[in-house]
């Protein structure tokens, strides 16, 4: 089935008259190799001890175990309008931006706000916000003269689930960095909150003492509204876990440790929420620790959306078909290393330090022999770990369109060919769908990363599956 044809990859529909699946952009033709000054690595294993430093077990001193300030100040917003026309499923989108009502985007400066000074002089203020509907919240935070030693802690006040927690130190430097640079059309850049996964978020903001709360910033100008943990962009019926399709392999039945490498991604680009997948890689410097992450372009391709990248572990089952792993969520944004459109490909260097036991993944560089098979690891529909088998057609050469957004790509390319970019692939088992996007293929004989899946057409659980 090795035919040449031109086609678009934005969105990334191939005709399935022109091929079975898929295209991933090999590691030969990315930056990976770079990043870890060869051309392969073996697989490594972070230490279990490594995520106590991580934002899911910090405790500050301003903040005691079970402590929490009454909110002074309650926000109230009607379940917003969601046009199905403009939901995007790539890569999948699962929340809509809102702007706080002008009457309260002034957040901890308005005047309903009351500081409460405690014993230690330092001050709290708490403010609720309910958007109605909402699976989750996350708040653009715009912040100014934020001391470091502050903290912040954000919470649903009916789940029983503990305070996400960060610092101002942690604030600031997302809000300051000078990778993100002056923010569009010279607006602030806004740091974005750690995920509550409810309708009401509860923000209790706590100053060390000697802070004048009129002297410092917090205002709250946005706030992502999370409509879907997975469901389908044309019907916007919420999928419970398991539902993505039938024919998904699920990982515990399937894999190794290798998957304990591949994480879910939930991240916000131009105000709007998404999914999707990528994969946490080994280098070759056994003298540091350098926490590189894999994923595709088309899902994040600034510095901006790096930086508010969530990260979820262990989402998956924890036997075959059976109960759900406890997953583990880190919030602490990422850097952006590498990314390129015509590769569709992005590098970055994680800021939270992932679960201890989180795995390290090898990978592969090498020249491609057109003999290749591969597993894919990956989350679907944004549901638990699954994984799908496949085998090499072809290759394909890919760039993006002068003056346009779309990309091009030109199939049917021989295992020799200097501008072959990209594997082409069938899935003989399992399937892709919308939040695959991003996920790792892994060659199959030796369980090394060998490319990133960039888009294909593939009907869910039909053919010759």
């Amino acid at each position: 089935m090795k035919q040449k044809g031109s086609v678009s990859l934005r969105p990334p529909a191939i005709p399935t008259a022109v091929a079975a699946c898929c295209l991933a952009v090999m590691l030969s033709a990315g930056p990976v190799a770079a990043a870890g000054g060869g051309r392969q690595a073996g697989p490594g294993v972070l230490p279990e001890d490594l995520g106590q430093g991580s934002s899911a077990s910090r405790e500050t001193s301003l903040f005691t175990a079970g402590e929490s300030t009454a909110p002074s100040l309650s926000i109230q917003l009607e379940a917003p309008r969601i046009d199905q026309a403009e939901i995007s499923d790539n890569p999948l989108q699962i929340g809509v931006s809102r702007d706080s009502p002008s009457a309260y985007a002034s957040g901890f400066n308005h005047p309903a706000v009351t500081w409460h000074r405690r014993a230690d002089g330092s001050r709290t203020a708490a403010i609720e916000i309910t958007s109605a509907g909402a699976l989750g919240l996350r708040a653009g935070l715009q912040v100014e003269n934020l001391p470091s030693a502050a903290a912040l802690q954000f919470y649903a006040p009916d789940l029983g689930v503990a305070p996400r927690r960060v610092t101002g130190q942690e604030v600031n430097a997302t809000v300051q960095d000078p990778q993100l640079g002056a923010g569009a059309a010279n607006q602030p850049i806004l740091y974005w909150s750690p995920t509550v996964e409810d309708e009401t978020l509860v923000i209790e903001i706590s100053l060390p003492a000697g802070t004048d709360p009129a002297g410092v910033t917090i205002a709250i100008p946005k706030l992502s509204h999370k409509f879907r943990l997975g469901m389908s962009a044309l019907d916007l019926e919420l999928m419970a876990l398991g539902d993505s399709a039938s024919c998904n392999i699920d990982v515990s039945c399937a894999w190794d440790e290798t998957a304990d490498a591949v994480a879910f991604m939930q991240f916000i680009s131009d105000g709007l929420e998404f999914v999707c997948t990528g994969t946490l890689l080994n280098d070759l410097d056994e003298s540091t620790l350098r926490l590189y992450f894999l994923s595709a372009n088309h899902c994040i391709s600034t510095a901006a959306a790096a930086a508010t990248l969530e990260t979820r572990w262990l989402y998956e089952t924890e036997t075959c078909d059976g109960a759900l792993r406890t997953p583990e969520i880190r919030s602490g944004g990422a850097d952006l290393l590498f990314t390129s459109a015509d590769m569709d490909t992005t590098l970055l260097e994680l800021e939270d330090i992932p679960p201890g036991g989180a795995r390290l993944s090898g990978w592969n560089a090498h020249a491609p022999t057109g003999t290749e098979a591969f597993t894919g690891i990956h989350h679907p529909l944004g549901d638990l770990k699954k994984v799908n088998r496949s085998s090499t057609l072809g290759f394909a050469s890919c760039g993006t369109v002068p003056g346009t957004a779309q990309s091009e790509c030109v199939l049917g390319l021989g295992v020799d060919d200097p501008d072959a970019s990209h594997w082409w692939v069938g899935v003989d088992a399992g399937a892709v769908e919308a939040g695959s996007s991003g996920s790792g293929i892994f060659m199959s004989d030796s369980w090394q990363l060998a490319g990133v899946l960039t888009g294909g057409s593939l009907p869910a659980c039909t053919g010759d599956q």
